[in-house]
């Protein structure tokens, strides 16, 4: 019996290991300096994604269709894959909010009137830079109890009226 052992290298282990060779640290400090380039770029692309789910979830006094909520999620997914070259604090995490709350209206069927609002608006002002990382996690944690809160809702039983009714 005989085993063959097959190494695979990677370009980036190739241009390392020659000699006068790059380090792993310097490409990848090289990769994010190439990233930055892309921010002026992907900060408006992101607000007129965030404008577009914004006409998605209006008027909001009604529930969103099922469409509007995939749309939703599919803009606010994108926006995501958008963050890895901008450093805001709080953009990634509030687009992970719109995601989820997205999923969790989609499952069920309680609505809270102007749910995605703060999302909405921790992005806009993640995007212009003004806040900190203290606001980012008060801001979450403030999110992530509404979307406690509409699972919890969506969970409850039926009122006994109702479910002899």
């Amino acid at each position: 019996m005989s085993v063959k052992f097959r190494m695979v290298t990677t370009s980036l282990e190739v241009k390392c290991r020659k000699p006068g060779g790059r380090t792993v640290r310097e490409c990848i400090e090289d990769a994010n300096a190439r990233l930055t380039v892309l921010e002026p770029t992907l900060i408006p692309l992101i607000a007129e994604r965030v404008t577009q789910i914004e006409a998605l979830v209006q008027p909001f006094k009604m529930r969103p269709s099922q469409e509007a909520l995939d749309q939703v999620h599919r803009l606010a997914d994108e926006c995501l894959g958008y963050c890895v070259a901008i450093k805001r604090p709080g953009l990634a995490g509030s687009l992970r909010t719109v995601c989820k709350l997205a999923d969790l209206l989609e499952a069920n069927a309680v609505w809270k009137p102007g749910a995605f609002l703060p999302a909405i608006h921790m992005i806009r002002a993640s995007l212009q830079g003004g806040l900190t990382s203290t606001q980012v996690k008060v801001l979450v944690s403030e999110m992530d109890q509404v979307m406690q809160h509409l699972a919890a809702a969506s969970e409850a039983p039926a009122p006994a009226s109702a479910a002899s009714a």
